[in-house]
């Protein structure tokens, strides 16, 4: 959190996108997508940003002194900002949070993915791969709701998922699955290395794999303790994927312990 003033009166308000209500980060993801599109300059999205974190609609619209107060501030905006490989600003709406949970009817899932089944994590990650491979735009955007429909239930089954929601899953499944699969994750205090399980016997990480999940299914329902395949895809995606990192786990300690012939 941070410190601004606003008419004259000191205010903590959000300083990243992690400390953010679902209201004020669906007003973000709104500026964000505006300044995407080049209807609002940096500058107005600083400004949208801005008002944001003081918790009114648009700070312009007020008189002096209260927008020379705030356009003196908008340095504190900077941490809600990033660079892309391109050197262009975005706007940083990553987060393993989902920060929006619900949104105009659509229900999803908790932060770190706690909620969806084992399926629905292979069904959205099918579509997550099939949209950064997508030729065209059109394309991308098809998958892109093809996986938003996949970790949220609909208020009907003919509607079309909402844009802004849309977007927000494309960023809130990327984060969190490079998290899962390249970074330390903590569950009940430990962390854990969950990258073990995407690395070959040689080390390899197979982060990028497109093929494998369909075989770890077949031998998590052959051999694992939670019945036939159904029952895997209908089973809690944390309980899978803590069964894949102990058989991992498992299967690394005996090869290292092994003693050579």
């Amino acid at each position: 959190m941070v410190q601004i003033s606003f008419k004259g009166r000191q205010r903590t308000v959000p300083s990243c996108v992690d400390e953010l209500t679902p209201v004020q980060y669906a007003k973000l993801l709104n500026a964000s997508m505006l300044y995407d599109r080049g209807i609002i300059s940096e500058e107005d999205l600083r400004r949208a940003i801005l008002s944001m974190m003081a918790g009114v609609t648009d700070y312009t619209i007020y008189r002096e002194p209260v927008r020379s107060e705030m356009e003196g501030q908008l340095q504190v905006t900077a941490d809600f900002l990033t660079t892309d490989q391109n050197g262009a600003t975005r706007v940083a709406l990553a987060s393993c949070r989902n920060l929006l949970p619900e949104y105009h009817g659509w229900k999803g899932p908790g932060d770190m993915f706690n909620g969806i089944s084992f399926g629905q994590f292979l069904e959205a990650l099918d579509h997550y791969t099939a949209a950064n491979d997508a030729e065209t735009g059109q394309e991308a955007n098809r998958e892109w709701e093809e996986l938003t429909r996949a970790l949220y239930s609909s208020p009907t089954e003919t509607v079309r998922p909402p844009v802004p929601l849309v977007v927000h899953c494309a960023t809130y499944f990327s984060t969190v699955w490079h998290q899962i699969a390249t970074e330390l994750v903590t569950i009940g205090g430990k962390e854990i290395d969950f990258t073990i399980i995407f690395k070959s016997s040689g080390g390899r990480a197979q982060y990028d794999d497109h093929t494998g999940w369909a075989g770890v299914v077949m031998e998590v329902a052959k051999d694992g303790p939670f019945g036939k395949k159904a029952d895997v895809d209908g089973s809690p995606f944390w309980d899978v994927m803590l069964y894949l990192y102990k058989c991992k786990f498992e299967y690394l300690h005996q090869k290292k312990t092994k003693p050579k012939k």
